[in-house]
């Protein structure tokens, strides 16, 4: 599917009920059936896939030449820079757990915040934001498990679509399905920002590397990528740095060191340039979401273990 030399990584295209790994060095391309119909695919640390379930309670872990592990409840995991532990949200709380054991290390209660639509946390784990489902009122909330006295809400003008945190937590970024980015610092959370775009979105990245934010929406009769200067400064305008027009709006962007890929319809993109410019289009037929996993992985060893 990729070409060799594309990209220095794995990338893992998801399908209806299959994944597909693509060796980005040889070319070479191997597709393994899922025991059903996945909701999502992300990638831990050391290289596996894990899977939820859309329909049945269960998560898939996938790993080249090994059997598919089924665990017990659909994870959606939210992992950071250690790669011993990850953050999930499960009904009510917020729960750092060990990985990949899945033990719970600490909890933190959230009251009012039932079920999650969207959830993002920032490369440091220090943040981690979410989007409730449903409810009249939309709202972002901000959870500083530092400071989880109270978990701070900030009102959005309408449903959300997309959402990310930069790699340090000092922006988080909100799409919205009528159209627009809401911007905010989680450190001064009364201090937001509702940037134009010109149609709904439907992804979002930060590129931290160049201090960009990535806005894959509607445009016209297709869809664009903008690129964003990603800083919230008062009186001042957020600067647009790039518009790149395609036939259809991304559904998902992954920032890749110099690239950036983008999930469109049945077709792969590959952006150079920081996503200024279409290098590429690779077929991805049926495609339902996309992971890439790096070159170098981090072996598991908590070190909370008494081993």
């Amino acid at each position: 599917m990729l070409a060799p030399g594309v990209l220095a990584a794995t990338v893992l295209i998801l399908g209806p009920a299959d994944l597909s790994y693509v060796d980005t060095t040889s070319g070479a391309t191997r597709t393994v059936p899922l025991p059903g119909r996945a909701a999502a695919v992300f990638v831990a640390p050391d290289g596996r896939a894990i899977v939820p379930a859309a329909a049945a309670d269960a998560t898939w872990v996938v790993a080249e030449g090994r059997a598919i592990e089924s665990w017990p409840g659909r994870l959606m995991p939210l992992f950071f820079d250690q790669p011993d532990r990850l953050w999930a949200l499960l009904s009510g709380e917020l729960a750092l757990l060990s990985f990949p054991e899945r033990l719970p290390l600490r909890r933190y209660p959230i009251e009012g915040l039932a079920s999650v639509r969207l959830a993002a946390t920032s490369r440091s784990g220090r943040v981690v934001a979410a989007v409730p489902m449903g409810g009249s009122e939309p709202a972002l909330w901000l959870l500083v498990p530092e400071e989880m006295k109270v978990a701070r809400q900030v009102p959005l003008p309408g449903p959300a679509s997309a959402l990310a945190v930069a790699a340090e937590a000092e922006l988080v970024a909100v799409g919205l399905e009528a159209g627009g980015v809401v911007i905010v610092a989680p450190a001064f959370p009364d201090l937001s920002r509702k940037i134009e775009t010109p149609g709904a979105v439907a992804s979002l990245a930060f590129d931290d590397e160049r201090k960009a934010m990535l806005v894959g929406c509607q445009a016209g009769g297709g869809g664009a990528v903008i690129g964003l200067r990603a800083e919230l400064r008062p009186g001042k305008p957020v600067k647009e740095l790039f518009r790149l027009p395609l036939a259809l709006p991304p559904t998902q962007l992954v920032v890749v060191g110099k690239q950036v890929l983008a999930l469109c319809g049945s077709r792969l993109l590959v952006l150079t340039k920081g996503g200024r410019v279409l290098e590429r289009e690779l077929e991805a037929p049926q495609a339902q979401g996309l992971a890439v996993v790096p070159a170098e992985t981090k072996s598991i060893l908590p070190a909370w273990s008494d081993r």
